[in-house]
């Protein structure tokens, strides 16, 4: 794999999902686990650098991370959207329902 001078090269694996090889033009390779987080942001989380890491190694570390995120981010993306509804103002009846005894 070769990246475009000044470019860089991102190659997915097909086996893991969220790993990648990012591959510079100065023929750096480095493994990445990306995921996204509730916000919809994806950050990328370093796993180390090929050859001293090897796939097997990076298919490893990205399952544990994925396993330790897994924890962490609990909110629905649905719900880590929606905008928070303004609270009534002052001079505005609310709105109470409920159902008569």
């Amino acid at each position: 794999m070769k990246a475009d001078p000044g470019k860089r090269l991102e190659v997915f694996d097909a086996q893991e999902p969220g790993l990648l090889i990012r591959v510079s033009s100065a023929k750096r390779r480095t493994w990445y686990f990306r995921y996204r987080l509730p916000d919809g942001r994806q950050p990328r989380m370093k796993l180390g650098t090929y050859p001293a890491t090897s796939i097997a190694e990076a298919r490893e570390k990205a399952q544990q991370a994925r396993r330790a995120l897994e924890g962490v981010m609990t909110l629905p993306r649905s719900s880590a959207r929606k905008k928070p509804r303004p609270a009534p103002k002052r001079s505005e009846p609310s709105k109470i329902l409920c159902k008569p005894i």
